[in-house]
Parts: structure tokens; C-alpha cells; sequence
């Protein structure tokens, strides 16, 4: 594109979480939370700065309590993370509301998340302020809840964020031979 020519795009993200707990000797598995999340201001800068190429390359799991806020860059307090995509999927909508979504199925190892989690999120770093979302484990009410993990079972968390992208008309700037020029 000229660096002369500027348009700008609006577009709604969404996220979402499920989590699941998966017996090992693979007798079968049991939900856990499905819920909803919030996009991080951390989160929205890296898609807007970049290709946003390992936007969710690791899953976060943790024990804090404290309630997200779009200006939170990590978990409170992180008990293991993963970085292990078991299944990636790009599903979309050709015809109205349009929308396309990238899914990643992240999968802990024996033990690493076992016990209490009351947190989790997604991101480009297994630690730190690396964050694109954050929530609390909600249960099916939308309450925050701890699930546990067993010894015998392993986590697995499937991340699925999804982009709107707005169909109302806009207003850009073109700028030819050093005139400004507004087009819809």
C-alpha cells in the first residue's frame, strides 16, 4: 500500500475458553468451565502492531482471584503454562453477521496443571506481560469458580477468538501529489 493512502477498518473482537479435564489412559474427559473472556489493552496493542504472529502461542493457567482488567498484561498468580496446539482451526461466515475465528486446543502435561485453577489466559510468552486475554474460570451461571484438575487427568484448554469485521462505510484520506482527498 502508498504510506500516502490511509484507511481505517473497524473490527469487534470476541474470545472464548473451554476447559477440559482429559484422563490420561484416555477413558475419556469432563468439562470444566465454558465461557466467555476479556481482551487485554496489552492484547489489542500487539494485533494492532503487528502481523500478530504468535498472538496465541501459549495458554496460562493460574490461581488468582483478582477480577480482569483490560489494562492487566498477566495472570495474578500463574501456576504452569503450555505451548503445546494440539488443533488449530480457521472457521468463518461467508453471509452476514460476517466473522472469522482461529481456534487453538492447548494441552498441559501429566501434572503441570493439577489441583485449583481460578485463572486463565492466552498470549505470545509463557511468562510475564505477554498477555492478549485474561479471565476468571466462570461456571455456568457466570460466577468465578475454581475447577480442579486430578492427578490422573490432564488440562486442556481451547481458546477461540473470533473478528468482526464492521460493514458500515467510512471515511479515509488519500493524499495525491501532496493534496488530501476524502473517499468512503
Amino acid at each position: 500500500m502508498h504510506p500516502d493512502a490511509q484507511h481505517e477498518i473497524s473490527l469487534a473482537v470476541a474470545g472464548h475458553f473451554t476447559l477440559r479435564a482429559v484422563k490420561a489412559n484416555g477413558a475419556g474427559s469432563r468439562l470444566l468451565a465454558d465461557f466467555d473472556n476479556l481482551i487485554l489493552d496489552n492484547g489489542l496493542n500487539f494485533l494492532a502492531a503487528s502481523t500478530s504472529n504468535g498472538l496465541m502461542s501459549f495458554c496460562r493457567v493460574g490461581s488468582g482471584s483478582t477480577t480482569p482488567a483490560v489494562e492487566q498484561a498477566a495472570l495474578v498468580n500463574q501456576i504452569a503454562s503450555s505451548q503445546v496446539i494440539r488443533l488449530e482451526s480457521a472457521p468463518f461466515s461467508t453471509s452476514p453477521p460476517y466473522w472469522v475465528s482461529r481456534q487453538h486446543t492447548f494441552r498441559f502435561a501429566m501434572g503441570l496443571a493439577t489441583g485449583n485453577i481460578a485463572e486463565v489466559g492466552v498470549g505470545w510468552g509463557a511468562t510475564g506481560n505477554t498477555l492478549f486475554s485474561r479471565a476468571l474460570v466462570l461456571d455456568a451461571n457466570g460466577n468465578p469458580t475454581t475447577v480442579t484438575v486430578l492427578a490422573d487427568e490432564l488440562l486442556e484448554v481451547t481458546y477461540t477468538l473470533t473478528m468482526y469485521p464492521s460493514t458500515a462505510d467510512s471515511l479515509s484520506t488519500l493524499n495525491i501529489n501532496g493534496t488530501s482527498h476524502s473517499i468512503l
